[in-house]
Formats: structure tokens, C-alpha cells, sequence
């Protein structure tokens, strides 16, 4: 009997109709965010072409030495 007694309230507000609108402030903050993913998205692919991968063929001979030759340090 409590339960309906609380809910009674609830249920009220509920089955009111309500108009409410997102506004002005939802829409600048989901452009501005769809703005800095495409900034991310350029900037990221400037970032991949800047990678120098090796040719296959030196991949292989690099790793076919061992590490410290491969980055120039001495084994000492």
C-alpha cells in the first residue's frame, strides 16, 4: 500500500506533458565536438605519413641482427 502511495505522485508527473527542446547549447557542444574529431582525425594522419617503415627486405635483415646492431649501441 505504500508503494502506491509513493508512486502515485510519480506516476502524476509523469502522464503531464512536458515540452522540452535540447537548445542552443546541446547543439554548439555536439558540433563543436564533431569539429575537434575531425581535427583529430587529420591531425592523426599527418602523424602516420611522418612514420618511415622500412622495406620489407631491410625489415628482414634488420631483424636478422641482433638488437644492439640493429639500434647502433654497444654491447658493453
Amino acid at each position: 500500500m505504500t508503494a502506491g502511495i509513493l508512486a502515485a505522485p510519480v506516476l502524476q508527473a509523469a502522464s503531464e506533458e512536458v515540452n522540452v527542446a535540447a537548445g542552443w547549447i546541446a547543439l554548439i557542444i555536439v558540433l563543436a565536438i564533431g569539429a575537434f574529431v575531425v581535427f583529430l582525425y587529420f591531425s592523426m594522419n599527418k602523424q602516420l605519413r611522418r612514420i618511415k617503415v622500412p622495406k620489407r627486405d631491410e625489415a628482414d635483415g634488420l631483424a636478422a641482427e641482433s638488437p644492439t646492431q640493429a639500434t647502433g649501441e654497444s654491447a658493453s
